[in-house]
């Protein structure tokens, strides 16, 4: 156990820290306590002031910071209480750094886990509430702290991927400029009139609700039977508001193509069958 494996004589550490906490009078506990108490107050008072001042819910810098002011604020508060009721605390210190010692020794990922989460949380490459893409899943970033990172997908599944690993995936982000486009392929038929098939697409998606800008219709290729173009459209940066505009717009560029007279292609074949007689 790590415990075991403290240098500098542990049981000497833990004895001594024993000893002075049983000279501790009923006053002294009242005093020491009390004094927790009001750090635990003013650590959680200055915790929810930082975490609003710096960007509140949609800054995930603001979720970690207000969180270490907490735990140091508490960590000086319970040093505090000790140290006016006599507690010497070099021998808790020094007990403290030996086992975070041993501990990040033995649990190497998890100090990983950490340390890349200080430096995501300093590079900030995404918020809460942003749609990211990292280690190959998508979804809204619900809480990030000092371990790991937590995603919801379009299923509502909770995924959670640790710091050490996000940091090395290529992590994209949809929502840094608050729009994310999406393209939805049309195919219309050769000898079709271009110009008025891409007017009347654009007609027809333009009133979708939800849309940030203008739509547009760009050609893309000539297809082996179609003229092929994208339907660009810009919306919020949702999973569910992507789904919800590509089925819009394929309806709505479907059913106006369609009372247009333009025609959809599909695939089709020409197979020619040939008989013994026509060898003959």
């Amino acid at each position: 156990m790590i415990l075991s494996q403290v240098p500098g004589g542990a049981d000497e550490v833990v004895d001594d820290v024993v000893e002075q906490l049983t000279r501790l009078t009923v006053a002294d506990w009242a005093v020491a306590i009390s004094v927790v108490i009001v750090a635990a107050i003013v650590s959680r008072i200055l915790g929810k002031w930082s975490f609003n001042v710096l960007g509140g819910e949609s800054s995930l810098g603001a979720l970690t910071i207000s969180r270490l002011i907490r735990g140091g604020v508490f960590a000086v508060g319970f040093a505090i209480g000790l140290l006016i009721v006599g507690v010497d605390l070099t021998p808790i210190l020094f007990f403290i750094a030996a086992v975070t010692f041993l501990a990040a020794v033995s649990f190497g990922p998890a100090l990983a886990d950490y340390m890349a989460g200080v430096v995501l949380t300093a590079k900030r490459p995404f918020d809460l509430g942003d749609l990211v893409t990292i280690a190959g899943h998508r979804g809204v970033v619900t809480d990030h702290d000092l371990r790991a990172i937590t995603l919801v997908n379009v299923d509502r599944e909770a995924i959670t991927i640790p710091n050490r690993l996000a940091i090395a995936e290529i992590i994209e982000n949809v929502s840094s400029d608050g729009a994310w486009r999406s393209m939805i392929p049309v195919s219309v038929a050769y000898g079709s009139d271009l110009t008025l098939a891409k007017a009347i697409v654009i007609e027809a998606v333009e009133g979708i609700d939800g849309l940030k800008g203008d739509p547009e219709v760009r050609y893309s290729a000539l297809g082996e039977s179609s003229v092929d173009m994208n339907v660009i459209v810009f919306h919020a940066p949702s999973v569910d508001t992507e789904e919800r505009v590509t089925d819009e717009v394929v309806q709505r560029a479907h059913d106006a193509l369609a009372a247009a007279g333009i025609t959809i292609p599909f695939p089709q074949r020409d197979v020619w069958l040939r008989s013994d007689d026509d060898e003959a």
